[in-house]
């Protein structure tokens, strides 16, 4: 099944297992930290 997985998804685990730093996973892992981090600050002050 390995021979099967996507280019995308070939590219994002490499990446991820050697730490990359400015490819594609860690640019998403950095936006969605922040768009996560936006929506925690939204609750804790309309609450």
């Amino acid at each position: 099944m390995e021979n099967n997985i996507s280019p995308l998804l070939a590219a994002l685990r490499e990446q991820k297992e050697t730490k990359m730093k400015g490819g594609i996973y860690h640019k998403t892992q950095i936006d969605l930290t922040n768009n996560s981090n936006h929506i925690e600050g939204s609750r804790l002050t309309d609450a």
